[in-house]
């Protein structure tokens, strides 16, 4: 029987510890590729609650002025209002305005996160299909339907085309 030699064992005690690195090394990176996939699984739901909370705390405001807006015109016609009514309409008529448009943003800034598959989009979907068709179908006394058209010209491009997507398949 042949026997080794000093640099035969160091030959093979070499290549043994090589295997066994390379064993850690896959055993590592699969549990790494495995916390990764979980990071990202927590990321896009974190930045899911993120986007619904900026929506619902907007529509609230947007819903506050507007109660506020209701029981000051109280079902009158404009030359209805007295002096003091048409003062603080006109006060609430700004925050109003700004109201709705950060209401808008938020859902500009979901639909982006969809187009740009930041989102889980069958998800998205199943949340906001009726709230964007409801946005982009408001009727034209609607202050919506006044920011949100033309269309083609307004800055809620993102919107727009998540609307299109889901209801003209274009």
């Amino acid at each position: 029987m042949p026997t080794l030699s000093n640099s035969d064992i160091i030959s093979i005690g070499s290549a043994i510890v090589s295997f066994v690195s390379l064993l850690f090394t896959i055993y590592f990176s699969t549990k790494a590729s495995t916390a990764a996939s979980g990071a990202s699984k927590l990321s896009t739901g974190q930045a899911e609650t993120s986007l619904r909370s900026a929506i619902s705390v907007t529509r609230s405001s947007v819903r506050d002025i507007g109660v506020k807006l209701a029981e000051i015109t109280n079902g009158k016609r404009p030359d209805q209002f007295t002096a003091e009514e048409t003062r603080r309409l006109k006060s609430y008529q700004g925050p109003f305005n700004e109201a709705l448009e950060d209401n808008l943003n938020a859902y500009e800034d979901a639909c982006a996160k969809y187009v740009d598959d930041k989102i889980d989009k069958e998800r998205f979907k199943k949340s906001y299909i009726r709230e964007i068709q409801n946005l982009c179908e408001a009727k034209p006394d609607n202050p919506v339907h006044q920011l949100l058209n033309p269309a083609d010209s307004c800055k809620f491009k993102c919107v727009w085309k998540v609307y299109r997507e889901w209801h003209h398949h274009e």
